[in-house]
């Protein structure tokens, strides 16, 4: 995988953690029984790559902690509360019951038709979401004219 970091200010002011995906990507390239592999196929090329934008990606120049980081980590925040709470309400042989099911039924067609069908499903979920997932995802959402001059 040959990465370009590009300009931090796109990373930071719209896509924050580009980089530390495109890293840990590269990574999962190397040997599988591995934790940490030495032999990944990761390449670093561009004028705006550097060790210390790879290891400080959450700050700004000033050093403070830019609002994407920020917002990311309080939506993260939320889902592990979800994940505790969801652990907390259903017992294991019910999630798992839960999991057989679902899964079940998905790979044999009667909850997703086709790729298309998933695509479509996925966009409508991100679009129109039920009011009670849209409550909870705008409050850790950048405004919409956060990015704009």
């Amino acid at each position: 995988m040959i990465i370009d970091p590009g300009d931090i200010k796109w990373e930071i002011s719209m896509c924050l953690g580009t980089q530390y995906v495109a890293t840990s990507r590269a990574k999962t390239l190397g040997s599988k029984d591995e934790k940490y592999p030495e032999d990944s196929s990761l390449y670093w090329t561009g004028t705006n790559v550097s060790i210390e934008r790879i290891y400080n990606c959450k700050r700004k120049r000033n050093n403070q902690i830019c609002l994407c980081f920020k917002k990311r980590e309080k939506w993260l925040q939320h889902l592990e509360e979800r994940a505790k709470a969801t652990r907390e309400k259903y017992d294991t042989a019910t999630m798992d019951n839960i999991i057989a099911t679902t899964y079940a039924k998905a790979i044999s067609g009667q909850l997703i038709e086709d790729k298309t069908d998933l695509a479509n499903k996925i966009a409508n979920m991100i679009h129109k979401p039920n009011q009670t997932w849209k409550d909870a995802s705008e409050r850790y959402r950048t405004p919409k004219t956060f990015f704009t001059s």
